[in-house]
């Protein structure tokens, strides 16, 4: 992988810093693989991120999810416990200058038409079946940038193709610093 191929850099990662934690119950190995991506609805809110300031950064991020927490609390829905950050990034070239992020909460409820077009401070969208590398991250925040580039370099060694922004999957909202996260990138 080149340097001009750099997934996330080590600044975009620093603003994730302190959003989830990782639930004794859900840990298991360390592993690379490809699977189907969980479906559902998330809430979600786009939040423009720095790359100038990571202090900055990462407060604009924690106070996003904060946002989308108590917005999807007062439009009646009830957190899964699970949230996800899409990184909206090319996959050809590092990041520079402000980058835009999905921050996504599942929701246990499955919503109705009317919930559909409703009016809320977040978006209500659906998360389809897509087919996704994934691998496990444990440890800072701030190194999971090694992760995604070795989960980029497993994926073309196994001959897959990208298929859309990478991800990162925070299994716990409770905003302490997450101690494993899974890292996925859409593939064809």
């Amino acid at each position: 992988m080149t340097r001009g191929q750099t997934i996330v850099s080590s600044a975009v990662l620093v603003v994730l810093a302190g959003t989830a934690a990782w639930s004794q119950a859900a840990q298991r190995e360390m592993q690379t693989g490809v699977k189907t991506a969980d479906t559902g609805y998330v809430t979600s809110l786009p939040v423009e991120v720095s790359l100038a300031d990571a202090e900055q950064a990462e407060r604009s991020v924690l106070e996003g999810f904060q946002l989308l927490r108590d917005a999807t609390a007062a439009a009646g829905f009830t957190p899964l416990g699970k949230a996800r950050v899409v990184a909206q990034i090319s996959m050809q070239a590092p990041p520079q200058g402000n980058v835009s992020f999905l921050l996504q909460l599942f929701v246990i409820e499955q919503p109705t038409d009317e919930d559909l077009k409703a009016t809320h401070d977040f978006d209500l969208l659906p998360v389809e079946a897509e087919k996704v590398a994934y691998t496990f991250h444990k440890g800072p925040v701030r190194q999971a940038q090694l992760t995604f580039m070795r989960l980029a370099q497993w994926t073309m060694a196994n001959n897959l193709d990208f298929g859309g922004y990478p991800y990162m999957i925070l299994h716990d909202t409770s905003g302490k610093a997450p101690e494993v996260i899974e890292v996925q990138l859409p593939v064809k």
